[in-house]
């Protein structure tokens, strides 16, 4: 029998973090080190990602671009492909820009590659 992880997943397996998956596209670093400048956004929405509307699954680089107006300041986490890669909390009321979607991340027949629904989980246990 699994145990409980917390009030809001009843198994652990559920959770959608594989750290080996991340090793060649993301390296780990403190918001202290944040370069500044542009880079990439984990975009969270609840248990969704949003991603930019491609074939491809992509992470947004511009938040204005995408369509989001009101661009708060993110919680730099580290480096995704090379760039500064910034972690943000979206209200699960907003709407989200045509230019993006959501994806949730616990989607047992989800297409996301496995770096991003890791990356994903990181930046949700890096929320809670």
């Amino acid at each position: 029998m699994t145990q409980p992880c917390s009030p809001h997943t009843s198994d652990c397996s559920l959770l959608p973090f594989n750290r080996a998956a991340l090793e060649t596209d993301f390296i780990l670093k403190t918001p202290a080190e944040d370069p500044g400048g542009s880079g990439y956004w984990v975009l969270l929405q609840g248990l969704k990602i949003v991603l930019v509307n491609t074939e491809a699954a992509a992470l947004p680089d511009d938040l204005q671009a995408a369509g989001l107006t009101e661009q708060q300041p993110g919680l730099y986490i580290g480096d995704w492909q090379g760039q500064a890669c910034r972690l943000l909390a979206i209200s699960r009321k907003a709407e989200i820009p045509p230019s993006l979607h959501a994806v949730s991340i616990l989607d047992k027949a989800s297409r996301l590659p496995l770096p991003l629904l890791s990356l994903a989980g990181l930046g949700n246990a890096i929320l809670h």
